[in-house]
C-alpha cells in the first residue's frame, strides 16, 4: 500500500486486461475503475499478495497501519456492458460478456495459472523439475508437451472449436464519418487472417478508449463463403444538450460552467462526466472549499442528447492560520509541512482545512519518522487552536519520537539460484548505520532484477524486519521465494496508428503513401525476447528502449501475459504511433555558423519501416550548410543498417580561411551483440580553402585536395539514455586510411562514463585521444585533429587552443596528436532542462606523440532537449591558455559536448 493513500480505505485501478478477483466480480472495460473493498474473500486473498506488489521498505513503515487499512474493494462492482461473439460458422452469432484476455471464454475452464492465488507466496516446484533447476539450459527446444500446451491454448483462443474459421470481411456498423475512420484504425482485426477472440476483446477495448462509443460494443461474425464475416456493432455517445448547476452557493454558476471542460454539442461518455467532477471538485478546494463533494448525473434528452446535472455541496471553508507540530526534536518543521495537506498560509498563500485529509497527514509524518529508523514513533492528533470567530485554525499534531534504531544482524533465507553472499552483497553497505526505508528498497529491487534477469518473473524479496530495543538495532532477514523459471510464449504486437483525418488536402494524402502506419515488421524486429527462449526482465526492458529510440511511437508498453502454461508467459508490445515527421525553421547563433537562419525537414517512418530522411539547410554568417542522409536501419533486410549522406559545408574560419567540402559517404553498421557494434564508412569529398584579402597570407601551405578514406570503427555503448544518460559507458576505437593531399593514417579512441551519485545528480567524464603518425603539415588541413569549440574544449573559439600559423596568428594549423578530457556534473531540473558543471583539459601536439602545451577551463551551462535535438549553452572561462590562443566565453550548440 502506498503511504499516499488516505487511511479510510485504498483505491485500486482495474483495467481490461486483469484477471477477475477472487470473489468472481468481472472488471469494468473502463480505462479506471476505483473501487472501495469491502469483500471478505479478495481481502483474504490480497492479503498473500500484497508483498508481492508493494516494495519491503513501504510495507515495514506501516505494519502498524495494516490492520486500520482496507486492502481491495469488489462489492457494488457492475461490469459495463461490452460484449464479444462466441463464434460459430453456422447458426446464428451468440452474444456474452466481453472478457479480459486471461479469462477463458465461455465453456472453456480455468486453467490453473489463472487463478488470482499469490504464485509469488506459493512455494516452488520441486527443484528436481528439470525446468526450474537453476542450471537448466535458458533456452530449450519445442518438446511434445509444448505442442500439446500450444494445441489447447489455440482451442481456448477459439472457443474449443474444431476449426478456425477465416476472416473474409471487417466491417464497422453504427458509426459514420470521421467516427467511422477512427474506428478502422484502431481494429486491428484483418481479412484473411484466422479468427482470434483474443484480437476481438483487443478491438472493443481500443474502440472504447476512443472515447466516442458507448460502452455495449458488440462483435459477431456472419458465415461467408470461405469463412465469417466480421462485424462490430457500436453506438456513438450522446451528445450534451444542456449542462445544470445545482448546490452553490458562494461559488456563482457561470464561473462553475467556465470550469466545465465539455462543452454543449460535445460528445458525452463516462470520461467526460469523470472530468467535469474532477475539474469542478479542484475548481472548489483552489477556492478553499476542500471538503466539497461534486456529482454528475445526466438524463436523455432527446433521441441521441443528455442533460448533465451537476450537484454540488460546498461544505466548509476555514482558513489555517498554522500547523503546529510538537515533540519533533529531530525533524525540522519545514520538512515535515512541505509533506502534509494541512499547512499553514503564508503571506498571499491561503491554505484551508480538509478535514479528511487529516489523518493522512499523520500518517504520512509518521512513515517519514519510520522511514528514518525511528520505529516507535506515535503522531496524533492534538487539541486545535481555533480563532475567537472561527475564522482561522491552527492544526496540532504531538509526535514521541521514540529512539532511531541501526541495521543489525543480516541473514538470507528461501535461495538457491544465488548464493547467501550473493543475496546480501546489496544490503552489506547498509548494516551499522541507521535504518533508512529508501536504501533498503533498492537493495530489495536490485535482488529482484537479479532473479528478473534470469528469467524468475515471480521471485519475491521481503526483507523482515526484527527490533531488538534492547540492542537499539532492527535485525533484517532478507526472505526470497524464486518460483518457477519463465519461459517466452507467443509474442503479440498490438499497435494503433492516430486516425487519418478525411477532411485533410490533396498533398496530405499524397503524403501519406510515402509514410503509411508502421508496419509490424518493424517492432518486432526490435523485440529482444523470442518464443521458447527464458522471458528475462532485462529483455523486457531493452526491447522498450529500442522501440522508443527509433522515436516514431508516442507511447510504448512492453509487459508479460499469462497462459495456459503456469511456466509460460506471452510477451505483449503495445505501441501507439506519434507524429514521425518534423519540418522546422528558426533563426540561431552558434560558435560555428555565426548568427544563421536555417530549415530541417526529418521524416522518421519512410515507407512504413523507420527508415529516415532527412534535410537540412543552414545560411549563416560564417558558414553556409546543405545536406541529406538517408538511414536504413535493416539494410537489404538484414541487422546491416546504412546511411548515406551528401553535403556541401563552407565555413569562415578565423585568420581570414573560408574552407569549402563538397561530397558524400555511405557508412554500414552492424550490431555484434546488444551493446557492441563496429561500422565501415567510405568517404570521397573536395576541399577547398580562399583567404580574404584583409588577412595575411599564412607560412604554411594549404592546398585544395580531394579526400577518398575509409574508417573502420569498433564501439561498446551502454548507457541508458542517447541525449541525457545517467549510467552506462561508451567505449570506442577506431583507424581511417586513405588519400588526403597525402597518405592518410588517423587512429582515434573514446572513453566516457556516466554514473548516478544520488538524488538526481550524474557525473560524465569524457576522454578522446587522437593519433596520427606524421607531422600535421604532411596531411590535408580538413583532416587534421584540432582543438576548441562548443563541442569540444570550451571556453575557446573554434580551433583557437593548439597550433597556429607564425605569420598569420589567428590560423589554426592543427595538429597529429589530440588529448581532450571532460567531467561534467549534470542535474536535471525537469524533463527537459538540466545543468551543468564542467572542467576540461586538454593538450593538441603539431608532430606525432608531440603531448604540447596544456589547456584548460571551467563553466557552467544548461541543456533544453527539442524534438529534432538538444540545445546547449555554456559559460566557460579559460584557466590554462597560451598567448596565441583564441578564447570565447559563451558557446551555443544544437547538440551537447557529448
Amino acid at each position: 500500500m502506498s503511504p499516499g493513500k488516505p487511511e479510510h480505505f485504498t483505491l485500486i485501478p482495474l483495467t481490461f486486461s486483469v484477471a477477475s478477483p477472487p470473489c468472481g466480480a468481472y472488471p469494468s472495460l473502463e480505462a479506471e475503475v476505483y473501487h472501495r473493498v469491502n469483500c471478505d474473500l479478495c481481502a483474504s486473498v490480497l492479503n498473500s499478495t500484497e508483498a508481492r506488489d508493494q516494495n519491503a521498505a513501504e510495507r515495514f513503515q506501516i505494519v502498524t497501519l495494516r490492520s486500520r487499512l482496507n486492502l481491495f474493494t469488489c462489492r457494488n462492482l457492475v461490469p459495463l456492458l461490452a460484449c464479444v461473439a462466441l463464434l460459430s460458422v453456422t447458426g446464428t452469432p451468440t452474444l456474452v460478456h466481453a472478457q479480459p484476455a486471461s479469462i477463458p471464454t465461455s465453456g472453456q475452464a480455468m486453467p490453473e495459472a489463472v487463478s488470482f492465488v499469490s504464485e509469488s507466496t506459493a512455494p516452488a516446484d520441486d527443484i528436481e523439475n528439470v525446468e526450474d533447476h537453476p542450471n537448466h539450459p535458458l533456452t530449450r527446444p519445442r518438446t511434445l508437451e509444448d505442442d500439446q500446451n500450444i494445441a489447447r491454448k489455440s482451442q481456448a483462443s477459439v472457443g474449443n472449436m474444431p476449426d478456425v474459421p477465416v476472416v473474409r470481411e471487417v466491417e464497422i456498423v453504427g458509426a459514420w464519418g470521421d467516427d467511422l475512420q477512427k474506428a478502422k484504425r484502431v481494429v486491428q482485426s484483418r481479412p484473411d487472417e484466422p479468427l482470434d477472440p483474443t484480437r476481438q476483446r483487443e478491438d472493443i477495448r481500443r474502440l472504447y478508449e476512443l472515447g466516442i462509443f458507448s460502452p455495449n460494443i458488440q462483435v459477431q461474425a456472419e458465415p461467408v463463403d470461405g469463412g465469417v464475416k466480421l462485424q462490430y456493432l457500436v453506438e456513438s455517445n450522446p451528445r450534451v444538450s444542456d449542462i445544470r448547476i445545482t448546490g452553490n452557493q458562494r461559488i456563482d454558476s457561470n464561473r462553475l460552467l467556465g470550469q466545465v471542460p465539455v462543452k454543449k454539442g460535445e460528445i458525452y461518455s463516462i470520461q467526460a462526466q469523470n472530468k467535469i467532477s474532477d475539474s469542478i471538485t479542484r475548481y472548489y478546494e483552489e477556492n478553499g472549499f476542500t471538503d466539497a463533494v461534486v456529482r454528475v448525473s445526466e438524463q436523455q434528452a432527446g433521441p441521441n442528447g443528455v442533460t448533465v446535472d451537476i450537484s454540488v455541496d460546498e461544505g466548509t471553508k476555514i482558513k489555517i492560520k498554522d500547523l503546529v507540530i510538537r515533540g519533533n526534536d529531530n525533524y525540522r518543521d519545514i520538512a515535515l509541512k512541505l509533506r502534509v495537506t494541512n499547512r499553514g498560509s503564508w503571506g498571499p498563500f491561503k491554505r484551508y482545512y480538509n478535514e479528511s485529509r487529516f489523518g493522512h497527514d499523520l500518517d504520512v509524518i509518521r512513515v517519514q519518522y519510520m522511514a528514518r529508523g525511528y520505529l516507535d514513533v506515535i503522531v496524533n492528533r492534538g487539541e486545535f487552536i481555533y480563532a475567537e470567530d472561527q475564522s482561522w485554525v491552527s492544526p496540532v499534531i504531538e509526535v514521541t519520537e521514540g529512539p532511531r534504531y541501526r541495521v543489525g544482524n543480516l541473514e538470507a533465507r528461501g535461495f538457491s539460484l544465488y548464493g547467501r553472499e550473493e543475496i546480501l552483497q546489496p544490503f552489506r553497505s547498509l548494516q551499522g548505520d541507521y535504518y533508512d526505508a529508501k536504501a533498503f528498497n533498492t537493495a530489495s529491487v536490485q535482488v529482484t532484477n537479479m532473479y528478473g534477469d534470469e528469467g524468475f518473473l515471480q521471485a519475491n524479496v521481503e526483507p523482515d524486519f526484527h527490533k531488538d530495543p534492547a540492542r537499539g538495532l532492527v535485525d533484517v532477514d532478507v526472505a526470497v521465494s524464486e518460483g518457477p523459471r519463465i519461459y517466452v510464449g507467443d509474442v503479440r504486437i498490438l499497435s494503433q496508428a492516430y486516425p487519418e483525418d478525411m477532411e485533410s488536402g490533396w498533398l496530405r494524402r499524397f503524403y501519406s503513401r510515402f509514410s503509411p502506419p508502421v508496419q509490424d515488421e518493424v517492432v518486432q524486429r526490435e523485440v529482444r525476447l523470442r518464443p521458447g527462449q527464458v522471458y528475462r526482465r532485462f529483455d523486457e526492458v531493452r526491447t522498450r528502449e529500442r522501440l522508443k529510440a527509433l522515436s516514431i511511437f508516442e507511447d510504448v508498453k512492453v509487459h508479460d501475459q499469462l497462459s495456459a502454461d503456469a511456466n509460460v508467459r506471452d510477451c505483449v508490445v503495445e505501441v501507439t504511433q506519434g507524429d514521425t515527421a518534423n519540418l522546422i525553421f528558426g533563426v540561431g547563433f552558434g560558435d560555428v555558423q555565426g548568427g544563421f537562419v536555417y530549415g530541417n525537414y526529418v521524416e522518421r517512418n519512410l515507407f512504413g519501416m523507420a527508415r529516415d530522411l532527412r534535410v537540412s539547410a543552414l545560411l549563416g554568417t560564417k558558414a553556409l550548410n546543405f545536406e541529406v542522409s538517408y538511414l536504413d536501419r535493416y539494410f537489404l533486410g538484414n541487422d546491416l543498417a546504412a546511411r548515406f549522406s551528401a553535403y556541401h559545408n563552407t565555413y569562415s574560419r578565423p585568420g581570414g580561411l573560408q574552407a569549402t567540402t563538397t561530397g558524400g559517404s555511405a557508412e554500414f553498421t552492424r550490431p555484434l551483440n546488444e551493446y557492441l557494434k563496429d561500422s565501415l564508412r567510405v568517404r570521397l569529398d573536395s576541399n577547398s580553402f580562399d583567404f580574404d584579402k584583409k588577412s595575411d597570407r599564412p607560412a604554411a601551405k594549404i592546398d585544395d585536395y580531394v579526400a577518398a578514406t575509409l574508417r573502420y570503427r569498433l564501439s561498446h555503448d551502454t548507457r541508458d539514455d542517447l541525449f541525457f544518460p545517467t549510467e552506462g559507458h561508451i567505449l570506442a576505437g577506431g583507424v581511417e586510411t586513405g588519400m588526403a593531399d597525402g597518405f592518410l593514417l588517423k587512429l582515434e579512441g573514446q572513453y566516457a562514463q556516466y554514473t548516478a551519485l544520488g538524488d538526481h545528480w550524474v557525473w560524465a567524464s569524457n576522454n578522446v585521444v587522437g593519433l596520427m603518425p606524421f607531422n600535421a603539415d604532411d596531411i590535408g588541413y580538413n583532416d587534421r585533429f584540432f582543438m576548441g569549440g562548443a563541442q569540444d574544449m570550451r571556453g575557446f573559439r573554434l580551433a583557437g587552443a593548439g597550433p597556429h600559423d607564425r605569420r598569420n596568428e589567428d590560423l589554426a594549423l592543427g595538429g597529429s596528436t589530440k588529448i581532450l578530457l571532460q567531467n561534467e556534473l549534470r542535474y536535471p531540473f525537469t524533463d527537459t532542462i538540466s545543468g551543468v558543471a564542467f572542467a576540461d583539459v586538454g593538450t593538441l601536439g603539431a608532430d606525432a606523440f608531440d603531448i604540447g602545451k596544456p589547456r584548460a577551463s571551467l563553466g557552467v551551462g544548461v541543456r533544453m532537449r527539442l524534438p529534432i535535438a538538444q540545445v546547449a549553452l555554456d559559460l566557460a572561462v579559460p584557466v590554462v591558455k597560451k598567448k596565441d590562443d583564441q578564447t570565447q566565453i559563451f558557446h551555443f550548440t544544437l547538440s551537447s559536448a557529448f
